[in-house]
Order: structure tokens, then C-alpha cells, then sequence
């Protein structure tokens, strides 16, 4: 039994569990490469190109315990090349993270990087 100090006494089923919310654990992005199975290459937009738009894009990115890419947003970057980075890094694949023995989803940040060749 508990005792509250202004009111009834209380049996222990009558108190709730804390309830654990699975979150993201944030996650170097330098460890997280590491674990980067499948990188397809973003596709260089043609707008891009022909306005000569080099860069890099930052991504928030949340991996799954299976390693899909299950969420991003664009944290910085050049319009231009923002969907381009999106698209490619949905179809990155990570072997999945261990964490205290059981696979578990991260949020990292991605850079994708834009150049153009001489």
C-alpha cells in the first residue's frame, strides 16, 4: 500500500505505470554513416546545373529499427537542390541500430553534397 501524505491510502494497482515513449535517440551523423547499407546518388537538378548552384543540404532525418529512412526535413539548403536530397535519401538504406541489445530508431542530420565537375 502507498500512503499519500493529503489524502487515502492507495494499493499499488491503483497507481499508474509510467508509461515509456519510444523516441528517437539522437545520433551522430558520422556515426550513422557508418551504418549506411544503400546510398543511391541524388540526381543533379537540371535548374541546378544550368544556373551553376553547388552546395550542401542538411537533413534531419529519422532512421527506423529496420534502417528505412522514416522521416526528413530540410534543416538548410539551396531550393534547388532540397527535393533532389530528399528523394535520394528516402531510398537510403542503414543496417539497423543496436542500442542496449534491441534494434532502435535515431534521428541523425544528413549532408548531401552538390558539385559540378571541371
Amino acid at each position: 500500500m502507498f500512503r499519500c501524505s493529503s489524502g487515502p491510502a492507495l494499493a499499488a494497482a491503483d497507481i499508474a505505470a509510467p508509461t515509456a515513449t519510444a523516441r528517437p535517440q539522437q545520433m551522430a551523423g558520422s556515426i550513422v554513416a557508418g551504418n549506411l547499407i544503400s546510398p543511391p546518388k541524388p540526381a543533379y537538378p537540371a535548374a541546378a546545373r544550368e544556373a551553376r548552384v553547388t552546395g550542401e543540404v542538411a537533413l534531419q532525418a529519422t532512421i527506423s529499427e529496420t534502417g528505412t529512412v522514416k522521416s526528413l526535413r530540410v534543416v538548410t539548403g539551396h531550393p534547388l537542390l532540397n527535393e533532389a536530397s530528399m528523394e535520394a535519401v528516402r531510398h537510403w538504406r542503414y543496417s539497423p541500430t543496436v542500442l542496449n541489445g534491441q534494434p532502435a530508431e535515431i534521428m541523425t542530420t544528413i549532408t548531401v553534397n552538390f558539385s559540378l565537375g571541371n
